[in-house]
Order: structure tokens, then C-alpha cells, then sequence
């Protein structure tokens, strides 16, 4: 079976998540070019030791990070900036998409991500094209709009 959806959200999903067992905290797509479903910063590339796949972790703000694993090859930078829709890789058999927050919520599956801990949440919504995360603009500080933090000892930051 040729797998031709161009987006998460023409896609099928093989496997949906689950929060009672068999627990599934990840969705299972079928796909074969991956592309990102928002803009963000890519954070970690890694590598499965298992069956050599790689893993791409996108932060899209400083409470969201997307991942997509299970990928054959990867076609993005560690830390640069990825645009929407931009090609993020190709899926070895199926992608695995992963939703994760700084925030708890009703979440049972911690995972570790640099030195912080996030929270896989359901990312079915976002897999099917009806949420998509917030990502966070640049943004500029200076002495003369209001918003200079006076511990900032220069008159201009950019700040993530």
C-alpha cells in the first residue's frame, strides 16, 4: 500500500491514544513524509538504539513540544527555527506523534525532555488538523515601550 497523504490531518491513524490500559500515549500514523503542523525550534534530534530510527523534538513555546519519531530519515537542524509545513522527514513504516505540555493535566505519562519534565497529552486534535499550538513570536524589550524589565542591563533584549 502506497502511503500518499501529504499532512497529519489526510492521514490515517493506525493506532489512537489511550489512557487505560492498553495504554497508548502516542498516536500511530500512517505517513510517509512528515511535515510540521506548526512553527517552533527544533531541540533534539535523536536516534532509537532499537531500530534505528531517529526522533525530532520541535518546541513551539515555552509550555508545548511536538515529536515525531519513528522516522526514517530526518530533514530538519538541531536548534533552527522550523516553519509550518516545512518537511521534517520520512516515516519508516508509520509516525509516531507525541504531544507534550509543562503542565500535568489529567496526563499519568511523564517524560523527560532536556532538564524538564513534560507531560504527553492526547494529540489526536492536533493530528487531525482541529488544534493547532501557539508558537511564540520573537520579541523585542527596549527602554522606551513600557514593557523594559529594569534588571535587564541593556536597552534591548530579544527574549524566546
Amino acid at each position: 500500500m502506497e502511503r500518499m497523504a501529504t499532512s497529519l490531518s489526510e492521514s490515517k491513524i493506525i493506532r489512537e491514544w489511550s489512557d487505560r490500559p492498553p495504554y497508548c500515549p502516542q498516536v500511530r500514523i500512517d505517513i510517509e513524509d512528515v511535515f510540521s503542523v506548526t512553527e517552533g525550534k527544533v531541540i533534539y534530534i535523536g536516534q532509537d538504539p532499537d531500530d534505528s530510527t531517529y526522533s525530532v523534538n520541535i518546541q513551539v513555546n515555552l509550555n508545548e513540544i511536538i515529536r515525531y519519531s519513528h522516522l526514517e530519515t530526518y530533514s530538519v537542524s538541531p536548534y533552527t527555527k522550523v516553519s509550518l509545513k516545512e518537511k521534517i522527514g520520512t516515516a519508516r513504516d508509520y509516525l509516531i506523534f507525541e504531544y507534550c505540555t509543562s503542565y500535568q493535566g489529567e496526563s499519568e505519562f511523564p517524560v523527560r525532555i532536556s532538564r524538564s519534565t513534560y507531560w504527553k497529552q492526547d494529540p489526536s486534535d492536533i493530528a487531525e488538523g482541529k488544534y493547532t499550538p501557539t508558537p511564540v513570536q520573537e520579541v523585542t524589550l527596549n527602554a522606551t515601550d513600557g514593557n523594559y524589565a529594569p534588571e535587564l542591563s541593556d536597552y534591548s533584549k530579544t527574549v524566546f
